[in-house]
């Protein structure tokens, strides 16, 4: 049966060497413990003996080259026999990318209520809403509301000439000098005399 020599590690720290010379050629027959190769490395040149007796089969490193410890360097074998072909190694297999999860579909958000319409607030027959006619009842003055309760004014026609647009008693007394007479009451009609009543026969 074939022997596959390697490639030794010649020290601790030796990874790799170079191969010096083959004394002997494919082949040739070698004896146990006769030199077989020269090999350098970084530390020391030194022979390699040949682990077992036979015929050199094939070299499978040429002179010159650097390889790997462990690496094959020549099959030894009886004469005439086949050498198997070293098996590849194997490639090392390419872990499958983990397939990136689908996206969750995007949820369209519900629909906001369109916003409650603000009622406006009431308006009184006036036209003046209640919280215009609080405020304007606010800023008056007593005397400004005493004279409006006797001569039966309605404010919001009075136009305000204090500050912030306040009704002052100028502003009443002017209105009052301006506003047109009233019109005079019709005179009641006449009752119609009694019918004379007819003369006796």
């Amino acid at each position: 049966m074939a022997t596959t020599v390697r490639m030794p590690q010649l020290g601790e720290t030796v990874t790799e060497g170079t191969i010096l010379s083959w004394p002997k050629k494919a082949g040739d027959t070698i004896r146990e413990d006769e030199v077989l190769v020269e090999v350098s490395t970084d530390k020391v040149d030194t022979e390699i003996p040949s682990p077992v007796e036979g015929t050199i089969l094939q070299i499978l490193v040429a002179e010159g080259e650097t390889v790997q410890v462990g690496t094959p360097l020549v099959v030894i074998g009886e004469a005439g026999e086949q050498v198997a072909a070293e098996p590849e190694a194997a490639p090392e297999p390419v872990p499958e990318e983990a397939s990136e999860p689908e996206p969750a579909p995007a949820v369209e958000p519900a629909p906001e209520p369109p916003p409650a319409p603000v009622s406006a607030p009431p308006i009184d027959a006036s036209g003046t809403p209640p919280a215009a006619a609080a405020e304007e009842q606010r800023f008056l003055s007593p005397v400004v509301r005493k004279l409006a309760r006797e001569n039966d004014l309605d404010l919001s026609q009075i136009e305000g000439t204090g500050r912030g647009g306040r009704i002052t008693r100028n502003d009443v007394l002017a209105y009052l000098e301006h506003r047109p007479a009233p019109a005079p009451e019709p005179a009641p009609a006449p009752e119609p005399a009694p019918a004379p009543e007819p003369a006796p026969a």
